[in-house]
């Protein structure tokens, strides 16, 4: 006849299992440092296409600590938090942070200098429930309206997609920037501030 375990063997193997699960959890990344990580390989270029969990940790962090989306961005409500060369994109797919302070009637510019032998590609702008496309069929400058700014921050994807084209500024040849410029709204709100005070 098999005994029960006594009431001792069973605390013990309890305690056990709590300390390996305290271990095991400490062990992990805590959701901001995984952030500031995919922050800087942003930065850097080394990551560029965000696997759809780290596109939801970052989306989700940006929402639970909204200090978040401006300590992100160099300068201003809306920018980009992946590799550039003021404003020129080193990859094919572009990240971006926009505050709920951003203006609420701004537009995408793309300056598109990208060499002929890569036109034309599809162009694609994601958010949160809505999303742009267009085909690029030549250089020039190509405008988005974004909607008004949500009441929280917000991950924005530029992707473009056509043959030839990788993480190279020489085979993107894509330059984006905001209007109205941020720099410029940021320096009025300043004036503003000074003003009334």
């Amino acid at each position: 006849m098999l005994r029960r375990p006594s009431l001792g063997f069973c605390l013990m193997v309890l305690t056990y299992s709590l300390c390996l699960a305290f271990f095991a959890w400490g062990i992990g990344t805590p959701p901001l440092d995984r952030v500031w990580q995919m922050h800087h390989e942003l930065k850097t270029g080394r990551l560029y296409a965000l696997e759809p969990r780290d596109r939801e940790l970052l989306a989700s962090a940006l929402i639970r600590h909204p200090a978040l989306g401006e300590a992100l961005l160099p300068s201003g409500q809306v920018g980009i938090i992946s590799a550039n060369r003021d404003g020129w994109i080193d990859t094919p797919v572009v990240s971006i942070v926009r505050t709920p302070r951003a203006q609420p009637n701004q537009r995408l510019l793309l300056d598109v200098q990208t060499p002929p032998q890569h036109l034309p590609y599809r162009l694609l702008l994601e958010g949160p429930g809505w999303q742009q496309e267009r085909q690029v069929q030549a250089r020039g400058v190509l405008s988005l309206d974004l909607p008004p700014p949500p009441a929280e921050p917000e991950l924005l994807t530029l992707r473009l997609e056509g043959t030839g084209l990788r993480a190279d500024p020489s085979s993107l040849g894509v330059r984006v920037t905001f209007d109205p410029p941020e720099a410029a709204a940021t320096s009025e709100e300043d004036d503003e501030t000074e003003a009334s005070q």
